[in-house]
């Protein structure tokens, strides 16, 4: 996988417990390959999901949080963050 620089993207932000629209499940997670594969944040990724590696789906990250009895944890590119109460 090439290494990308910081300058590569915008700024990510850690998220915790999101919960996906059923029909976002099959889109790629992007972040897997523009936010983790940097020297920035690449560390992040044994931090978020262990030995398991970054998932590749948005229903990657929801079957993680089926599974996890915490809690996950995952980076996304800030410019495309919204908050739902």
């Amino acid at each position: 996988m090439e290494e990308l620089s910081a300058n590569s993207f915008s700024t990510a932000v850690e998220v915790y417990d999101a919960v996906f629209n059923e029909d976002a499940l099959q889109a790629d997670y992007e972040a897997s390959d523009l936010i983790y594969c940097t020297d920035l944040y690449g560390g992040y990724e044994t931090d978020h999901f262990d030995q398991l590696g970054v998932p590749s789906t948005l229903g990657g990250l929801a079957d993680l949080r089926l599974l996890s009895e915490y809690p996950i944890r995952f980076l996304w590119c800030a410019a495309f963050v919204t908050k739902s109460t």
